[in-house]
Formats: C-alpha cells, sequence, structure tokens
C-alpha cells in the first residue's frame, strides 16, 4: 500500500519521557517538538472537575494511594509528582486546553460516566479536540455533539461492525497496533474511516504501520517517531 504523504504522530500523554505524564509540562513539552495531536486521558474528582490521569487511582505518579474519584480537586492539586520538587502538578482539563495552544487534544475517555462534564469542558472552551477511550464513553459524546470527531479504540481482533461505525460515525479506527495489517486498512477504507493505532514506540514498528497506510500512529516517543517518518520539508 501507499504510505500517507504525513503520517500523523500523536504525542501519548503528551512527552511522558521527558515530564510527568498528563501535565500542563508535559503536553508543552510535546508541542514544543513538534506535536499537532496530544493524547490526553481525564478522570473526575470528586466535586465533578475533569482532571487529567490515566489510572484510577494517585498512587503511580502521584504518591498517593486513594482513587481520584474521592479526591477534591484542591487535595489532587495539592499532589506533586514523584521524585520532582517543582511544582508540577494534576491540571484541570480547562487547564490543559488552554496549555495547548493550537494544537488539539485527543481526550480518552475512562468511562460514559465522565463523558458529559469532559465534553461540556471542551465545548465551553471552542478548542479543536478529538474523543477516544471508552465506547460508552464515545456513544455520550456523539449524542452531545453530532460534529464531533470520534477515534473508534479498539480491542478485538475483528474489525468493527457496519452496523456500530454507522452508529457511532468515526472519524478514525483506533486499535492497539498489534491488530492493524494491510487487511485492516483495506477494510477501513471500504468502510470510509481513516486508521490511527497505539501505542507504538519503535521506530522499525512505526514504519511498517505507515507503509500499510494507516494514518496516524500514538506514540510515548512522538519526536523520535516523527523525525524518522515524517519528511524533512514537513512544516510542523
Amino acid at each position: 500500500m501507499t504510505r500517507p504523504p504525513v503520517i500523523e504522530i500523536v504525542a501519548h500523554r503528551g512527552d511522558p519521557v521527558g515530564e510527568p505524564e498528563n501535565t500542563v509540562a508535559s503536553i508543552r513539552r510535546a508541542i514544543a517538538d513538534g506535536a499537532r495531536v496530544v493524547e490526553v486521558d481525564v478522570r473526575l474528582s470528586a466535586e465533578g472537575t475533569p482532571v487529567l490521569l490515566h489510572d484510577a487511582t494517585t498512587e503511580r505518579l502521584w504518591g498517593r494511594g486513594a482513587p481520584v474519584g474521592r479526591q477534591s480537586l484542591a487535595q489532587l492539586r495539592a499532589l506533586r509528582a514523584v521524585g520532582r520538587r517543582d511544582a508540577v502538578g494534576i491540571p484541570t482539563l480547562a487547564e490543559a486546553l488552554a496549555a495547548a495552544d493550537g494544537a488539539r487534544l485527543l481526550i480518552d475517555l475512562p468511562d460514559r460516566r465522565t463523558a458529559p462534564a469532559a465534553w461540556e469542558v471542551a465545548h465551553a472552551s471552542g478548542a479543536p479536540v478529538a474523543w477516544c477511550g471508552d465506547l460508552g464513553g464515545l456513544r455520550t459524546v456523539r449524542r452531545l455533539d453530532p460534529g464531533a470527531e470520534l477515534w473508534l479504540t479498539w480491542h478485538r481482533p475483528g474489525f468493527p461492525g457496519a452496523a456500530l461505525l454507522a452508529k457511532l460515525r468515526p472519524h478514525r479506527v483506533n486499535p492497539f497496533h498489534r491488530l492493524v495489517n494491510d487487511q485492516w486498512v483495506r477494510l477501513a477504507r471500504r468502510a470510509g474511516v481513516e486508521v490511527s493505532c497505539w501505542t507504538v514506540d519503535d521506530i522499525g514498528r512505526a514504519r511498517r504501520l505507515a507503509d500499510s497506510g494507516v494514518a496516524a500512529i500514538i506514540s510515548n516517543r512522538a519526536a523520535s517517531l516523527r523525525s524518522a517518518l515524517q519528511p524533512a520539508s514537513v512544516a510542523l
């Protein structure tokens, strides 16, 4: 298959190698390195405020083994990244959208309960966004916003069914990268959708995916993949 002229490299949780993931610092560093799309994860504080976190608890990165949803926004803001002495902390989704400064956020939803509050914040900001993650969350966003850009996150070996694609109307089908092969891309093209995939850090694997016709790759090492895969003449 013919490789797309410029494959899109999406920064996974910002730049999680150089900064704590899902922070303003991580988003800004990814954008400074050329990212035009940054994937972030959202969860709700005890008050229902969307904040940037992947895990269900704050233990791994923030040193407190409590569920995110049982901590107030003030408690979450008081946490500092494990191993860091500076003031890098957990941002709200609103703060992350402001920090994106022209780049788009790909907002990963953990469940349908999180979707309405996250959608309201994104809609109020007027910032360009796309959505991925939990199928129930994506269905909720589609009901709220008929024009929303959805990336249908997919974990199963088989290609999504026609009924689901017709109802959800995703812009991209977004499977785990090991599911993707030439047939997957052919099926996607017949269905009128693009293929993105996650999470690819190996340049050789990324090249093979690009050659198969994948439109976008989500990576923890987005700057390295971008340098290897995108033409030097492309203005970022």
